[in-house]
């Protein structure tokens, strides 16, 4: 029996987390006799983590295209005819090397919905965007129908997307991003720092506008004036183009001594074990991976109600504390109950584990599989 040809498509392959949750599912597919699989990304990889990861997998890996999609418009008339031309050859091109798989998932958001709406083939697109941001997207309102089926990695965008969508209700369903959780708590041993001589809590979250570290560290401020100054410090664990902006309010609030910026740490999972607490605070979330894998550790969060996963991973403030976004009096508030532990924190950490399951790796690969399976039958059919 031949087996089924799936392509999952990306916009760029570089460090995040549904990178992470793409190669989870490609390693546990590969060993599956029944599909072949190949992923095609716009953007050229460059990091080696991702081309060792294919070399030694032996999964095919294209990303030698899309010159033309990624450079800017030209100006002069001549230059934007040839232009056109080549993007159009180009798309061409792509849609006809689609026509080898039985099934396309378009992994990064439906990023290739313009290219691909007109392929012949079944199309699944996952949606690991915010629903904010999916609403505000005409791209995404305007091609969604393309597809024939639509995966939501929330039940809270589910549920709101069927409350948008109506009539798409019988496309879309709801499957977890994986979560290795064994393979958290291995790597928790060759974590750095897991042991520190003074309490602290800990952020892992990229420096970036999506994240609200201006409400963490004024939240914190304000839990160390409250408590007179203890020695306890906050360790922000991650990177980018706003650290300068976030160690400037640093300076001024004078928490030098008690905020410490990490940058990137390639295993943060030691000073996640020993924090008082994980803290995530953000504008908007989907499925945080982070406060799983804090879970995993046994480790509380904290983490603002946005829209759309993060309560739902929380079980709705049972299995972790939530403060009100953009509200740092609220996180103090929250950070002054652990700290004095007023609330039943071991039965929290205690519902957080039990329901870790739904994020099994395996558990998840069956829903896609079967999923997979379905629209290949129909087809056949």
């Amino acid at each position: 029996m031949p087996k089924v040809k799936v392509v999952f498509l990306m916009h760029h392959l570089i460090t995040g987390g549904i990178e992470t949750c793409l190669l989870q599912i490609l390693e546990l597919l590969k060993d599956n006799d029944k599909y072949e699989v190949s992923v095609i990304s716009r953007v050229k990889v460059t990091e080696k983590r991702f081309l060792h990861f294919f070399q030694n997998n032996n999964i095919n890996l294209f990303d030698n295209g899309f010159f033309y999609h990624m450079q800017p418009r030209p100006t002069k008339y001549l230059q934007k005819k040839i232009w056109r031309l080549r993007k159009r050859i180009e798309k061409i091109r792509f849609c006809r090397q689609l026509r080898q798989y039985d099934i396309v998932i378009d992994y990064f958001n439906g990023c290739f919905c313009n290219q691909i709406k007109k392929v012949n083939r079944p199309k699944i697109a996952f949606l690991h965007c915010s629903i904010s941001a999916y609403f505000s997207n005409p791209e995404y309102m305007k091609n969604i129908e393309s597809y024939h089926k639509i995966v939501a990695i929330s039940q809270s965008f589910y549920n709101d997307f069927v409350i948008k969508h109506p009539e798409l209700a019988h496309k879309i369903e709801c499957i977890y991003n994986p979560v290795d959780v064994i393979s958290i708590q291995n790597r928790v041993e060759q974590g750095q720092m897991s042991e520190l001589p003074h309490k602290y809590f800990v952020s892992v979250a990229r420096l970036h506008t999506d994240k609200d570290h201006e409400t963490l560290i004024k939240g914190f401020k304000l839990f160390l004036e409250q408590e007179n100054y203890p020695d306890v410090k906050l360790y922000m664990c991650g990177d980018g183009p706003l650290r300068q902006q976030w160690e400037e309010l640093t300076d001024q609030l004078h928490l030098d001594n008690h905020v410490v910026f990490l940058g990137n740490v390639p295993n943060p999972f030691g000073y996640v074990k020993g924090a008082l607490a994980h803290i995530l605070s953000s504008f908007g979330e989907v499925l945080p991976t982070v406060l799983i894998e804090a879970q995993a550790l046994n480790t509380l969060n904290i983490a603002s109600n946005v829209k759309s996963g993060v309560a739902e991973i929380l079980m709705n403030g049972e299995a972790g504390l939530l403060f009100k976004p953009q509200n740092p009096n609220d996180l103090a508030v929250k950070m002054s109950q652990v700290y004095h532990n007023q609330i039943n924190i071991d039965k929290m950490k205690s519902i957080a584990l039990q329901n870790l399951d739904r994020f099994n790796p395996y558990v998840v690969l069956d829903q896609i599989t079967a999923l997979v399976q379905n629209l290949y039958n129909t087809k056949r059919g």
